[in-house]
């Protein structure tokens, strides 16, 4: 389940076993580039399963960081370049200057699991997961490797001190905790930011606006919103949490149950999207 191919020569390539989506351009060294990448102190880094609300949460993180006006459309090249594995060649090497402080981060996003993600205790790791049936009916022509399985990589990380889990259902049902939430994973510096003033062009810090930088965060990245923005809506289908209801049969609804009991059961995810997956 969940790995179901359709034109996998044209879209997808498999690199050191692993299913791996073929953006144009993007050879197969940049994936094993990713696959090798030893992650930095100042590194934050968010491992999702596609379609599990990426675009969003980075839309979130890069106006949190101050990179993007708040709720801004983000070109598909410069997305792709937050991607470790989608990179081109003469773009693999990127620095960051790091304050005295050692308050600046670097953001990254990738589609491997933490079972395949080098892993330094000193960088920061934010763990975005979606329930198996909303995430079905919106991603099941993409193969990346089996759900189950990277789901439990993410969620055996959960504790750690530099890990941040965080779910798709909870950014839909408490947009302010789960953004201050995303913004402590980045760094205290950005915390900060959540709470000083709004410039007239949407980024945080300025003085001429009477809005704080969460509060205009929230408003302009509820889904509602985004959707309704002209250069957004490709991004999204509708965003509800359990209209896999609206889609799905009752026996690929058991047939997922089944997986979820095969392969969660005695670890916690079997009950964490117990109210989102019931029938």
């Amino acid at each position: 389940m969940f790995t179901s191919i359709r034109n996998m020569d044209k879209h997808f390539r498999v690199v050191r076993g692993l299913i791996c989506f073929k953006p144009p351009g993007v050879e197969k060294h940049s994936v094993e580039y990713e696959l090798d990448y030893q992650p930095l102190p100042w590194d934050r880094i968010m491992s999702s399963y596609p379609k599990s609300g990426n675009f969003w949460t980075i839309n979130i993180v890069l106006s949190i960081m101050g990179d993007i006006h708040v709720g801004q459309y983000i070109p598909k090249d410069r997305y792709s370049k937050l991607f470790l594995g989608f990179r081109l060649p003469n773009e693999l090497v990127d620095d960051i200057p790091v304050d005295r402080d050692g308050e600046n981060c670097r953001f990254h996003a990738t589609h491997l699991s933490m079972t395949y993600l080098a892993y330094n205790p000193g960088a920061k790791y934010l763990l975005l997961m979606r329930n198996p049936k909303d995430l079905w009916i919106t991603g099941k022509d993409l193969p990346n490797g089996d759900y189950f399985t990277a789901i439990k990589s993410s969620w055996e990380h959960r504790e750690d001190s530099n890990c941040t889990l965080i779910t798709y259902e909870e950014m839909s049902a408490n947009p302010r905790d789960s953004i201050v939430k995303i913004a402590s994973f980045l760094g205290i510096k950005y915390v900060r930011r959540l709470y000083g003033r709004c410039d007239d062009s949407g980024h945080g810090t300025g003085s001429n606006s009477d809005d704080i930088l969460l509060d205009r965060i929230i408003r302009e990245t509820r889904f509602k919103a985004m959707k309704s923005n002209h250069e957004l809506k490709m991004h999204f289908r509708k965003g509800i949490v359990g209209d896999w209801r609206a889609v799905m049969t009752r026996d690929e609804s058991d047939l997922i149950d089944k997986r979820v009991r095969d392969e969660w059961m005695g670890t916690g995810l079997e009950t964490l999207w117990e109210r989102e997956m019931k029938w």
